[in-house]
C-alpha cells in the first residue's frame, strides 16, 4: 500500500518511514465512528507500518475513543478527536470559569 502511495515522493516516503500507526481512508462524514480512537469514520482501517508496537491493533480494540485538547503559548486552543456535544460543552463552560 505505502510504496504505490510514496512513488517518486521522497517526503512522503519519509513520512511513512517515521509513522507506526496509520489511519487509512477518507473521512466520511455520513459513517461517523465513535467508537474507535483516532479514526473519524467506519470506513478507515488501522495499518501497522512498523514493528516497534507489535500489540498495538489488538489493544485499540479494548480503547475508548478520546478527544486531544491542546493550549499553545498563545492561548491558542486546537481539539483534536470526537466528543459530543453535551461533554466539549462541560469542557468549555469548565475553560471560562478557570479564566483569570
Amino acid at each position: 500500500m505505502a510504496a504505490a502511495v510514496d512513488a517518486g515522493r521522497d517526503d512522503v516516503a519519509a513520512l511513512l518511514a517515521a509513522t507506526d500507526l496509520l489511519v487509512a481512508g477518507p473521512f466520511q462524514a455520513d459513517r461517523i465512528d465513535t467508537r474507535r480512537p483516532w479514526v473519524g469514520s467506519t470506513n478507515q482501517e488501522f495499518v501497522l507500518l512498523g514493528d516497534r508496537f507489535p500489540g498495538l491493533l489488538d489493544e485499540l480494540s479494548g480503547s475508548p475513543d478520546r478527544i486531544e485538547i491542546t493550549v499553545d503559548r498563545a492561548g491558542q486552543v486546537a481539539v483534536n478527536g470526537w466528543a459530543e456535544s453535551d461533554v466539549l460543552d462541560e469542557l468549555l463552560i469548565g475553560l471560562r470559569g478557570s479564566r483569570r
